[in-house]
């Protein structure tokens, strides 16, 4: 029985040789957990400087092309607002002028008529 007892020792003593080795070859230290967080986290933090800094750029372009858009309208607005402005001035000028043709035509009307001519249909 002490032979038995002493093989399942031996037996024990070599498993937990196996199972210490095993540690001591994967075991991660705090310290190389603080590495690795930090390294992480200088990781993480270049990447989101490197995204706010293109989401940057992108806004300011955004921003430029919005200012560019603003000022094609303005100018539209104010090309508009002549275009109205002249139209409505030709119309008036338009009238007028049709109202001076009719009243010129009257007035040929009434000289044909006196000397014999009827032109009015």
């Amino acid at each position: 029985m002490d032979k038995d007892i002493q093989e399942n020792f031996e037996a024990i003593n070599n498993r937990f040789d196996e199972l210490m080795s095993f540690l001591r070859d994967n075991m991660v230290t705090k310290e190389d957990l603080d590495n690795e967080v930090s390294r992480l986290e200088n990781k993480i933090d270049s990447e989101v400087l490197r995204l706010e800094n293109k989401m940057d750029e992108g806004f300011s372009s955004l921003h430029n092309e919005i200012k560019n858009i603003k000022e094609k309208l303005a100018d539209l607005d104010r090309r508009f607002a002549k275009l109205e402005k002249t139209t409505f001035e030709d119309q008036e000028a338009l009238v007028q002028d049709f109202v001076l043709l009719k009243k010129r035509v009257s007035v040929l009307e009434k000289v044909l008529e006196k000397n014999g001519l009827n032109i009015k249909s």
